[in-house]
């Protein structure tokens, strides 16, 4: 790298640059010029230059069901940043990173939590990834069991900011347990109870599973909450061995309920009694207990304490790890008995014998044949060719096609080609106003091709 080279592909816009300049003298300026030290580092979709920090930002906002750019995970990466510093992908494509803006594209999330080199090594050369997919199983149980996580808080200027997040960021990165009075719990209200932190603690940094086995704070928790179940069912005048024996799905939903602390342990009988329509338990739309009591039934039939080992969470978990290591096409068109084999493996060996017999199936398939022994997967690789047919195509590609899949054996230039010929012979309007303009340019007048 040299200063010509950064002449040509500045890390700021013209006016970004003229601006820094104005700002910042010579002996405060920012070393950027040779820096190679994220070159490793998945490529960024954003950078951000608070005027001390580069942050990296990956936009998440679709994990979140927000509209695109709204919301960014955000990692300090130091303070410096060379756009032109990467080293190229697993597959040998160029990787360039974004320009810097000094302004925040939306929400940032993370910057005084997260930290570049937090990214695991196993992301290292990508291009396309987005670190926001490490956590998207995580978000998607608290949106579950804690939504309050996501309400956002807007100040007296209208500034939006979401203090639940970076809470949630901070157990999940950084292991840290939850009090009840933390600041950013008050700040968004959040409707908890006592046993709401302990069952959020209980998951901690690792969540269901640690190392592929069951949680065993979690697995003690639910002992402890088994035990105030029975005592409150015991309390209304019934036999809880009886109830649980003739009743083992009701059972179950209120042991979930209780574990999850969306109930106290205190208004247990009484929601029990009132989901069941005991004598003297029933309750009026006035009274302050309806709203939680009949959101909660409502949803008695919802399983996510992930404690059973059940056939709907491992199928669940199998099938996503699937997707990631096989791609959606090869691991839908596994028999439906392999498919039982890897979430049964799930379920009493853990994650990491799942990889592997996973991996296996990549590394034999003759879709992959190019990657195979070489640790890459599916989701590794995919990247540069979805870009690349979008680029052709005007859309992402169908990721269960053969004719799309096909072509990962082919180098990117011979995948380009190909991509191209099925486009020019599907009549894709995309493609064929792309090449009408290219060569209205070329020939100096419009030119129009027959759709």
């Amino acid at each position: 790298m040299n200063e010509d080279d950064l002449k040509d592909n500045p890390p700021f816009d013209a006016e970004t640059q003229a601006a820094l300049d104005e700002e910042q003298n010579e002996s405060t300026a920012i070393q950027y010029s040779n820096y190679t030290g994220h070159s490793q580092k998945p490529t960024p979709e954003q950078v951000y230059y608070d005027g001390n920090f580069y942050y990296w930002l990956w936009d998440i906002s679709s994990t979140l069901d927000q509209s695109e750019g709204t919301t960014w995970l955000t990692y300090n990466a130091g303070t410096r940043y060379n756009p032109n510093g990467f080293n190229d992908t697993p597959t040998g494509e160029n990787r360039t990173g974004p320009q810097a803006v000094t302004t925040p594209p939306g929400t940032l999330v993370g910057e005084e939590l997260l930290d570049i080199k937090q990214i695991d090594t196993a992301y290292n050369l990508l291009d396309g990834w987005n670190p926001g997919e490490t956590f998207e199983e995580r978000i998607a149980l608290y949106e579950d069991v804690a939504p309050f996580f996501f309400d956002p808080v807007v100040d007296e200027e209208g500034n939006v900011d979401y203090p639940g997040m970076e809470l949630l960021f901070d157990v999940v990165v950084n292991g840290t347990t939850l009090q009840p009075n933390d600041p950013r719990l008050m700040a968004i209200k959040a409707p908890y109870t006592n046993e709401k932190i302990e069952y959020l603690n209980a998951l901690g940094k690792s969540g269901y599973t640690i190392s592929g086995k069951p949680n065993q704070k979690l697995l003690a928790l639910r002992t402890t909450r088994a035990s105030q179940l029975d005592t409150a069912i015991t309390g209304l005048g019934l036999n809880p061995n009886d109830y649980k024996n003739k009743n083992p799905e009701t059972y179950a939903s209120f042991l979930n309920t209780a574990v999850q602390g969306d109930i106290s342990a205190g208004l247990l009988k009484n929601f029990i009694g009132y989901v069941e329509g005991i004598d003297g338990y029933e309750i009026s739309n006035e009274d302050i207990l309806y709203p939680l009591f009949s959101s909660v039934a409502d949803r008695l039939s919802v399983d996510s304490s992930g404690l059973d080992l059940s056939d709907y969470i491992f199928n669940n978990k199998a099938q996503a790890r699937g997707t990631e290591i096989l791609g959606a096409g090869v691991y839908n068109d596994l028999g439906d008995s392999e498919k039982k084999n890897i979430a049964t493996l799930f379920a009493t060996e853990g994650k990491e014998s799942v990889d592997e017999y996973l991996q296996n199936i990549f590394d034999s398939n003759p879709l992959f044949e190019k990657y195979a022994g070489k640790g890459l997967n599916y989701q590794k690789i995919a990247g540069p060719y979805v870009k690349l047919y979008a680029s052709i195509f005007g859309d992402n590609p169908d990721e269960t096609s053969l004719d799309f899949l096909e072509e990962f054996n082919n180098d990117f230039q011979d995948a380009g080609k190909n991509f191209r010929q099925k486009a020019y012979d599907s009549n894709n309007k995309f493609f064929s106003y792309n090449i009408a303009s290219e060569m209205s340019k070329s020939l100096g007048g419009p030119v129009v091709r027959s759709m």
